[in-house]
Parts: C-alpha cells; structure tokens; sequence
C-alpha cells in the first residue's frame, strides 16, 4: 500500500525526506512506544539520525525503563523515553512527526490528545499512524459479520481451532475485547477524532474480513506453504477489496498520513475517504452483494432463500442458560457479568426467572 515492505520502511522514507525539506534537526514523538523496539529499529534505519530529536512516551514506567536500557545498549544518544498519560497529556512542543504504531485504539481521550497534539505541532507537522480504525472492542460490524458469517459456514473444521481457547468454533470470534481492558476501547473514534483536529492528506484504509481469519486467533490454522491455504486467503482478500471498493464495508485498519489543520489541499485516498469508511459502517448490506462471490471459492452450501434466513441461521440459541433469581440483586448481576466474560459458546440465550422477588 505505501510502496514500501512495511508501515515502519514507509515511515523512515517520510522522515528522511523531511529531514531533507527542512535542512534542520527535527522533534519526532512516539505515542505509546512501549518497550520501545519499534522506535529504535526505526532509528537505526534512518539516513540521518544525528538531524533527529527523539521523544517516546508511555505510560508504563517498566516499558519505559526497558525503552532506556535498549537506547543506551545500542548506543543511541538522541532519544529519551518518558513516563506520561496520553490520556491526560503534557508534551512539549513545537513537534515535527508524531508516530503512532498500534496505539491510539488503546486510548480513551482521544479528542483531548489530539486538541493537544495540534497545539503542540510545528506549522508543517507530519502525523504518521498504522492502527486500528474498526468498531470498539475489535467487534466486527453487522454488515461485515454476515459475510465472514457466509464464509465460516463453508470453511471446513480445520480452519476454526482457536488459538486462544484450543477449542472449534461454531461461529467466529467476535467478544468486544475492551471488556477486559483497553483493547481497542475507542477504535472506532479514531477517525472522526481525528478529521476534527487535522486533516488527513494519505488515506490507505485495509482489511474488512480477512483480519478475522489471519490473526491470532486462527492464523494458525492456515500453512503458507500450502498452495490451497495461499488460494484460499486470496480469494477472501478478493471479496475484502471489491466490498471495500463498492464502500459496502467500513475498513478496520489504516496507515494514515496527517497534517495541521487547513493545510491539505489534495489528499490522496484508496478505496474510501475517511469520512466514506465512517459512513460503511453502517451500510445495509444484501445478499447479491457478497454471496456469488463466496459461492465462487467456497461452493457446496445451499443458497439462503433470503437474507433473513441466513440471519435466522445465525442468530439461533443453541443453548438456553435459565437463572431463577429471588431479591438479592447484586449476586444476579455478578453471576450475569462473569458468565458474559468467561462464556466461549456462540450461540446463547440467557433467561432470567424471578421467583417473586419483594
């Protein structure tokens, strides 16, 4: 998508070209930065790293401390790595590249942060993001569900061993992740968020299905050496971008290349702009405009009479969980909240009887 093997190779290539725009040192900010592994291979990848003024930021003071030994063991003297809240920020300005690898979609104060960073930035500032850009909690959106839906239905059991839970999944994982922390706690404000504070000049938006069958989760289950598996994942590629193309499904990821604020005057896009990705989220998809397209690879299921069935199909409770319930409140919404957390079968229904509470 950005012409080079990855989104970091990309991000070294902007870099050295502003270096080279502004003839002077430059301030770069990494949000999030962690352990800070990705910030120091970019370092040592860059043309000119003695033009660089490095700054990571965390919020966990062991990451960060890790981050420091790492500088200091390869020998890197312009980078200093700091404990602050992104969620409460206090940088220091005026900032050249703002870096963000995988990290906004962790973070709750997204408009304040971005408020802050505009304040903060130099009047030619570059904001370079590879994240998540999909709903909350990394959960599909309705009309992409029922395609990958249509897809698992065909696929055969040995592609559905979850990684995490060892066990086959009827239908595909698809728990809102934030529940348990902040994964993907505000993907889904990303973009908007973003558009409010500046203004995006590089748009590469990716992946709508393919996400939920090459991850962690199931990514396993597929060997690049094997000619079918490759076929295989092409093929849902192929429905990924033609459904992307026609703006029937909102992507849930991006490299993103920002800029101040009334600055852009010709942004570049592929396959959507990002007010068109906010707006396929909520596209009413139909049945023609996926179904022959997986018939095509994935043949031998019987064609749905409607879209409703297939819906039916999906929706059904193959298990009833029955609580009676007398007063005592408190004990029923906690036995509610841990069955909803720790409950891996997905197909469910929950039905509370209560006993004549007073």
């Amino acid at each position: 998508l950005t012409g080079r093997g990855d989104a970091i190779s990309w991000w070294v290539k902007e870099i050295d070209e502003l270096v080279i725009r502004k003839g002077r040192t430059i301030t770069i900010l990494s949000l999030a930065c962690g352990n800070g592994d990705t910030e120091i291979g970019l370092l040592k990848k860059l043309a000119s790293p003695d033009k660089v003024h490095f700054v990571g930021v965390d919020v966990n003071p062991n990451m960060i401390e890790r981050a420091r030994v790492a500088a200091l063991e390869d020998g890197i003297q312009n980078a200093s790595f700091e404990i602050q809240d992104l969620n409460n920020p206090n940088l220091q300005g005026p900032i050249d590249v703002i870096l963000a690898n995988h990290s906004l979609h962790h973070l709750v104060e997204l408009d304040k942060l971005f408020q802050h960073l505009a304040e903060k930035a130099s009047e030619d500032v570059m904001f370079l993001i590879n994240d998540m850009i999909g709903r909350n909690g990394h959960v599909m959106w309705p009309n992409a569900h029922i395609v990958v839906q249509e897809i698992w239905r065909r696929l055969d059991q040995s592609y559905k061993l979850n990684g995490y839970s060892k066990r086959y999944d009827m239908t595909p994982f698809n728990r809102d992740c934030s529940e348990d922390g902040f994964e993907g706690i505000r993907a889904e404000n990303i973009l908007p968020a973003l558009i409010k504070h500046f203004d995006i000049d590089l748009f590469l938006p990716f992946s709508t299905l393919i996400n939920r069958f090459v991850d962690r989760g199931y990514g396993n289950n597929f060997d690049a050496n094997d000619e079918h598996d490759r076929q295989l994942i092409l093929d849902i590629l192929a429905v990924d971008i033609k459904l992307l193309k026609d703006k029937k499904l909102s992507p849930t990821q991006a490299f993103i290349r920002a800029q101040r604020k009334g600055s852009v005057q010709n942004p570049q896009f592929l396959f959507q702009t990002p007010e068109e990705a906010i707006a396929s989220r909520h596209y009413n998809l139909e049945l023609n405009d996926y179904y022959r397209e997986v018939e095509a690879f994935l043949p031998g299921k019987p064609n749905p009479v409607s879209e409703k069935m297939l819906q039916e199909e999906i929706n059904i409770p193959l298990v009833s969980v029955v609580i009676p319930v007398f007063n005592n409140l408190e004990f029923t919404h906690k036995c509610i909240k841990s069955m909803l957390k720790n409950t891996r079968h997905p197909h469910y229904e929950v039905i509370i009887v209560d006993n004549a509470s007073t």
